[in-house]
């Protein structure tokens, strides 16, 4: 079931963030400008059929008709749950690393040189770890932006 007051906000703001008047909406999509009015007041109610092109010239989708855009912030705070998750496990992957350079290290037997060994294969960790990290955070810097 359609949410008029929901619908009525969403045509209102979109249309008004498009610069559009209300009779621009309406030739757009081949109604009358009253009718524009109707659905921006909450009077009445779009007819299912022209649900298509009203986001169409809205530009958005017809889900986020019915939303009010709550699936943009939904979308937003998956990728941040996402970005978060995977942040975890870039750090969970650089301290495993670093623990088994210790352990790899040590079990070497050599005592001056176990410090250095650690540094290498530290350094070898993060360096390969920079790359994909930047292209993660550049991935979820992009939805988010979407």
């Amino acid at each position: 079931m359609m949410n008029s007051a929901n619908i009525a906000e969403v045509i209102s703001k979109r249309r008004k963030e498009l610069c559009l008047t209300q009779k621009q909406l309406a030739d757009k999509i081949a109604v009358t400008d009253k009718a524009v009015s109707k659905w921006e007041r909450g009077v009445g109610l779009p007819d299912t059929s022209l649900l298509p092109s009203i986001a169409e010239a809205l530009d958005i989708d017809v889900q986020t008709l019915f939303t009010g855009g709550n699936q943009n912030i939904n979308r937003k705070n998956n990728a941040l749950r996402n970005y978060l998750i995977g942040l975890v496990i870039i750090f969970a992957v650089l301290l495993l690393g670093f623990i088994f350079s210790i352990i790899t290290a040590v079990s070497n037997g050599n005592d001056i040189l176990w410090l250095h060994n650690v540094i290498d294969v530290f350094a070898g960790i993060i360096i390969l770890s920079i790359p994909y990290s930047l292209l993660y955070w550049l991935g979820i810097w992009f939805v988010t932006r979407r």
